[in-house]
């Protein structure tokens, strides 16, 4: 079957889900179209590994029943396509385990309402669990989310010692970070001169050994490769108006350890509370403040449902209320008033 070609492949989820949202404003329910748009964008980049979208039930034209078990769609007929060219071949096939508590692939950009980048994952593709990472973003029509669609890059690329510098590049432009490779032992393998560059600018200190990562950073990221149970770890290095996040991932299976760094202009310095809510009670109190739910709120922050409760107990007390909406009230109002003075 010939897939329609887009003009102009998206080169992020945002472009992508806006595509996606247009054609569904345009009165577009032919969901071989979409399918199409979605088969295009993975034959325009061939270092995506897989293109794919997860609408909600009967958002795209209400037919969902009449797809029940269909390529692309769960048992229901829900449209879920992963169009992927994992074992050489495009292929297509169901998205599953969206509706998971940890799909944070899915639930994330749902939750926020905006592009997001997902740490690398196992997931299920082709009948295996491979290391994956994720940039995706919400479809969105008439105000409210209809759907989730992003692109999915193989991190297993980034271990292979024999294409490992033309592999770098192009999953670093898609994920837009830079990362290091590492060894078991906590040593550099391969990172490019602007990742060094911008670890060495940020993190300074003295050469560890042999390593060309700085002692601090290094013995930090050992602690953890020799300790199997410490999966991940985020560091923050701040620098005058800009910080250096890196965040730490052992893969599931090779035993080996990355290095994913972002730079980024500090948010704005915690403004002085008269309530005396802390920092993390602020975030909390923001993401109420625009109609977040405990539970979205949990998937936004990463942490648990009830720890958001008790972070609302303790806003209400200290604002003096006792329900979100005159919580809400509450802290704009300080906030306005903190930012005049």
């Amino acid at each position: 079957m010939d897939h329609p070609k887009t003009a102009a492949s998206p080169q992020s989820a945002g472009h992508l889900a806006g595509l996606l949202a247009s054609l569904h404003a345009l009165g577009v329910r032919n969901r071989e179209v979409y399918n199409g748009v979605l088969r295009s964008v993975l034959d325009a980049n061939p270092h995506f590994l897989g293109v794919w979208s997860v609408w909600q039930p009967d958002a795209l034209d209400g037919r969902d029943h009449e797809y029940a078990g269909a390529p692309g769609h769960d048992e229901s007929g829900r449209f879920v396509p992963l169009w992927h060219r994992f074992g050489g071949e495009v292929q297509l096939e169901p998205n599953t385990d969206y509706d998971e508590p940890g799909a944070q692939w899915y639930r994330l950009p749902a939750c926020r309402g905006s592009q997001v980048v997902i740490d690398p994952y196992e997931y299920r593709v082709g009948g295996e669990n491979l290391f994956i990472a994720s940039q995706a973003a919400p479809i969105k029509f008439g105000g409210r989310c209809v759907g989730v669609a992003g692109f999915d890059v193989h991190m297993d690329v980034l271990i292979d010692a024999e294409v490992l510098p033309r592999n770098v590049e192009p999953i670093e432009n898609a994920l837009n970070r830079h990362h290091v490779i590492l060894d078991d032992g906590g040593d550099v393998r391969f990172w490019s001169p602007v990742t060094r560059q911008l670890i060495w600018r940020y993190v300074g200190g003295r050469p560890a050994g042999q390593s060309e990562l700085p002692a601090p950073l290094h013995e930090m990221v050992a602690s953890r490769l020799q300790n199997p149970s410490r999966r991940g770890a985020s560091w923050t290095f701040p620098k005058g108006t800009r910080e250096l996040v890196i965040r730490f991932t052992r893969h599931p299976h090779a035993g080996c350890g990355l290095l994913l760094v972002e730079e980024r202009g500090l948010e704005c310095a915690p403004m002085a509370s008269e309530s005396g809510l802390s920092q993390r009670e602020r975030e909390v109190a923001d993401w109420m403040c625009q109609g977040k739910s405990n539970e979205e709120i949990s998937i936004i922050l990463g942490i648990s449902a009830h720890t958001v409760k008790n972070h609302l107990e303790k806003i209400f007390r200290k604002l003096g209320v006792e329900n979100r909406h005159a919580a809400a009230l509450a802290f704009q109002r300080e906030y306005a008033e903190s930012a005049a003075s």
